[in-house]
């Protein structure tokens, strides 16, 4: 527990030591003892041990957002039931919001980490969608009518399977071994393509990522979702632009001073 005079800081120095755990201090009262020594480790150039800091301010009003009284077991809330229910509601937004992806800016890479976890886990569930859907939902390709090569592609939109992304190779390995290889391949490599093209479909203006991968394409194609696939690469879309907004506030920034 910190809660010192703000006026009387301990030698910067001796805190520089990763041992020291700055992260795992609290306060019980007034977060200023922390704040101050926050400022001065800022003032210093010690980032690190700043982000510690961070951490522990934020981390603490959450515990008391939650219970004011957390630090003493044999207290009880007194707050009235509105107040405990918004206090905690703040608690627990807080919680997965910013503490999860990326411990309130002391670990600005969980943002990233998660993201391509979430690429992985959603390209899953493309997969099964190319696999299983049938009716309106599913994964769609349609070709746009002043494309190049007007001789490759169909002019309504079709339906994605697993001899999309190989079909010349797979027309000739037709009863050959490697033809079901190719397909088998196929389904997650597209489950992961559309995954990545779901994760950075969001931008501003020319700043879209989902674009720019889609100009890699060796045929030019648009890959769009229906029924419950397209609320399914929605979600992926939001989640993936507030990851990738809270690496690069965390990272470059100080969102939690």
């Amino acid at each position: 527990m910190y809660e010192p005079n703000s006026e009387k800081l301990p030698l910067l120095w001796t805190l520089t030591d990763p041992c020291n755990h700055l992260d795992t201090l609290v306060f019980h009262d007034s977060p200023a003892g922390l704040i101050a020594l926050r400022d001065a480790l800022k003032k210093g150039g010690m980032r690190t041990q700043e982000r510690q800091l961070t951490y522990a301010i934020e981390r603490t009003k959450q515990l008391q957002a939650w219970d004011p009284s957390w630090h003493d077991p044999k207290k009880e809330d007194q707050r009235k039931w509105p107040e405990q229910l918004a206090g905690k509601s703040e608690s627990l937004f807080s919680y997965v919001l910013f503490e999860l992806p990326s411990a309130y800016g002391m670990a600005p890479s969980r943002a990233l980490a998660t993201l391509g976890l979430l690429i992985l886990v959603f390209s899953v569930v493309y997969m099964v969608a190319l696999l299983t859907a049938r009716g309106r939902a599913g994964i769609w390709v349609t070709w746009p009518t002043d494309r190049v090569y007007q001789e490759e592609g169909a002019k309504e939109a079709t339906r994605v399977t697993n001899t999309f992304f190989f079909p010349r190779w797979q027309a000739r390995a037709a009863g050959r071994w490697w033809g079901a290889f190719l397909r088998g391949v196929s389904v997650p490599l597209i489950g992961l393509y559309f995954s990545l093209l779901s994760a950075f479909s969001l931008g501003w203006k020319e700043l879209t990522v989902g674009t720019w991968i889609a100009r890699v394409q060796p045929r030019e194609y648009t890959l769009r979702a229906t029924g419950w696939v397209r609320t399914v690469s929605g979600l992926q879309s939001l989640l993936s632009v507030y990851l990738l907004a809270l690496w690069v506030l965390t990272y470059f920034g100080r969102p939690f001073e």
